[in-house]
C-alpha cells in the first residue's frame, strides 16, 4: 500500500490566475520549499515537458528532474520529481469565495526506505512541506494579483432575454477567468463614454472567445433593430467576431434544437447574413435550468480553456 499526503487551501483569486502561475514550472522556486532555480529541458524527453530544478537541503545540493505527467487546463496539473522522489497532483475548484486548491503528494521514498505506510517522522515532515507549499502559493498568487490584464471573453447578449440567466453566465465566467478577463457592456463601458463603437471594437480585438446568449425569441429582435439609427449591437458584435476569427460559442436558453435537423435550429430567414456567417458550423451548448445549469456551464468553460490554453502556447514567453 502506498502512502500519500494531501491538503487544501482557499485562494481568493479566480482559477485563471492560479493555473497560469501553477503551470509555470520555472516558478517552483517561488513557492515550493527546497527548490531553487528551475530551467526547462530542451528538447522534451520522450515527448514530455521536463525541467531541472536546483534543490537545497541544508548543506546538500541536488539537481531534481521535474517531469509533467498530465495537465487539464484550468483543472489539474500532475508532475513527478526525482528529489524529493514523489508525484504531485494539484487540483483546482471554483467557488463563490475564490478557488480551492487541493494538493496531493505521493512520496516514492516510503517503499524504497521500507516504510509502506510511512514513517511518522517522514510523514510529519512531508505534511509540513505540503502546507508550506500551499501557503506560499496562496501568498504569491494573491500578492501578484491578476496575471491576465487583457480581455479574453466577449459576452454577447440581448438584455431583454438575459435579465437572470445572463447574470449567472457572467458570474460563472468571472469566477473562472476573473472579472477583468470578461467583457460585458453594462460592466465594461464607463458612463459618459461616447465612443462605444470604438470600445467594443478594441475589446473584440483582444478577446479570444465570443460567448453568445441566444434566447427563445432571439431571431425576432433583428427586425426590431433593423431601422434603428444606432443599429443592432448583436449584429455588429458577431460580424466583428467573425472577421477577427474568434471562436464563437452559442448558448441556447429556453430552446432545444436537438429535436430538429441542424439546419432548422434557428429561423435563419430572420437572421442577417453576417450573423449567419458567424454562427455557421459552431457547436452550440444548450443551457438547462437547475439542477443542470452548472454541468452545462462546465462544457462552455472547458471549450474556453481549450482556446485560451492554445493561445498561451502560441505566444512567446513573457
Amino acid at each position: 500500500m502506498s502512502y500519500e499526503v494531501s491538503a487544501s487551501i482557499l485562494i481568493e483569486r479566480p482559477i485563471l490566475d492560479i493555473y497560469r502561475y501553477l503551470e509555470d514550472i520555472t516558478k517552483l522556486s517561488e513557492w515550493v520549499p527546497l527548490f531553487g532555480t528551475t530551467t526547462r529541458v530542451e528538447p522534451p524527453v520522450a515527448g514530455r515537458e521536463c525541467f531541472d530544478a536546483q534543490v537545497w537541503w541544508g548543506p546538500f545540493r541536488w539537481v531534481s528532474r521535474v517531469e509533467i505527467l498530465n495537465r487539464v487546463p484550468g483543472r489539474s496539473l500532475m508532475y513527478q520529481s526525482t528529489f524529493p522522489p514523489q508525484s504531485a497532483i494539484w487540483e483546482l475548484q471554483s467557488t463563490s469565495r475564490g478557488t480551492i486548491v487541493k494538493a496531493t503528494h505521493v512520496p516514492r521514498l516510503w517503499r524504497s526506505a521500507g516504510f509502506e505506510t510511512g514513517n511518522p517522522i517522514l510523514r510529519s515532515m512531508q505534511n509540513d512541506l505540503l502546507f508550506q507549499a500551499l501557503s506560499s502559493l496562496k501568498n504569491c498568487v494573491e500578492r501578484a494579483g491578476s496575471v491576465e490584464s487583457r480581455r479574453l471573453i466577449f459576452f454577447c447578449y440581448r438584455r431583454k432575454e438575459s435579465r437572470y440567466v445572463g447574470g449567472r453566465i457572467f458570474d460563472a465566467l468571472c469566477r473562472e477567468f476573473g472579472y477583468s478577463a470578461v467583457f460585458r457592456d453594462i460592466d465594461s463601458i464607463l458612463g459618459g463614454d461616447h465612443a462605444a463603437d470604438k470600445v467594443f471594437q478594441k475589446e473584440l480585438t483582444d478577446c479570444k472567445v465570443a460567448v453568445v446568449l441566444i434566447g427563445k425569441n432571439w431571431e425576432d429582435h433583428f427586425e426590431h433593430y433593423r431601422n434603428k439609427p444606432e443599429g443592432d449591437w448583436v449584429v455588429k458584435e458577431l460580424k466583428t467576431a467573425f472577421e477577427k476569427k474568434l471562436r464563437v460559442i452559442p448558448l441556447l436558453v429556453d430552446r432545444d434544437p436537438r429535436s430538429k435537423p441542424d439546419e432548422q435550429a434557428f429561423e435563419w430567414n430572420k437572421v442577417p447574413e453576417s450573423v449567419r456567417d458567424a454562427l455557421k458550423g459552431c457547436q452550440y451548448v444548450v443551457l438547462r435550468p437547475d439542477p443542470d445549469f452548472n454541468t452545462d456551464m462546465d462544457r462552455v468553460i472547458r471549450s474556453i480553456w481549450d482556446e485560451v490554453n492554445l493561445s498561451w502556447r502560441a505566444e512567446p514567453a513573457r
